[in-house]
């Protein structure tokens, strides 16, 4: 008898429309989607980018799709200029915070991990670079090749290798910590002629915007191992 019982209410339970109807259809799909949602709505924004700019190509007449541009490009911009301004105190305090947490040989290690990663990746980037420039080269069909010769006039292909290499390791140990937080110094070509009438190419060094963070990287490897060291010390005295 009670197994009887036991037996129908289990089918009940079973065949309880809430179990298998769309309500738990939708929970269980709400659940999965859940642990995924910032890329299902990274791949819906994409989408809905690329339909607006379609419509707004057909639909616009020429003359306002300057501003149309502008106004849609604004809420991105204002993201993009605050992830920016958190860029700098978020890697400045979890480089010496996590370097500080640690003993002073794991430091070191860590640190000349990092910048060597940071260094071998730079070059090898810059190298690929001047490679591919050589092999497609850009806008040589381009006016500007005019004024390639001409006295005082900057060339476009600014620096090589060994510039590169050069302004890197400038770059990683920056006179000037505040000033490295939005500029930097890069190497510049000049075509510059002598007074035989022979042409040279004259490097100097240009402050340009942009931040250092290779300097503000190894500045914050510094400090993050000199509170470990400090830390250390006060505990074995």
């Amino acid at each position: 008898m009670d197994m009887g019982t036991d037996t129908k209410s289990d089918d009940r339970n079973v065949l309880t429309p809430g179990n298998k109807g769309p309500r738990k259809i939708f929970e269980n799909v709400w659940s999965k989607a859940k642990n995924h949602l910032l890329f299902i709505l990274t791949l819906v924004a994409v989408f809905l980018g690329l339909i607006i700019g379609v419509i707004v190509q057909q639909t616009v007449t020429p003359y306002s799709t300057d501003l149309v541009v502008v106004l849609l490009k604004f809420p991105g911009e204002l993201l993009l200029r605050m992830l920016k301004c958190v860029i700098l105190p978020l890697v400045v305090a979890s480089v010496i915070t996590g370097l500080g947490a640690i003993n002073a040989k794991s430091c070191g290690k860590i640190g000349g991990v990092a910048v060597t990663y940071y260094i071998t990746t730079t070059v090898m980037a810059s190298i690929l670079g001047l490679c591919l420039v050589s092999i497609i080269k850009p806008g040589s069909g381009n006016q500007d090749d005019d004024y390639v010769g001409t006295e005082g006039v900057t060339l476009n292909q600014n620096t090589n290798t060994l510039d590169t290499i050069m302004d890197l390791l400038r770059g990683a140990f920056p006179d000037n910590i505040v000033q490295a937080t939005f500029g930097k110094h890069a190497t510049e070509l000049t075509n510059m002629t002598r007074d035989d009438g022979s042409t040279y190419l004259k490097r100097s060094l240009e402050f340009k915007s942009g931040m250092n963070m290779i300097g503000v990287i190894v500045f914050s490897i510094f400090v993050g191992v000199i509170m470990s060291l400090y830390q250390r010390n006060q505990l074995l005295s």
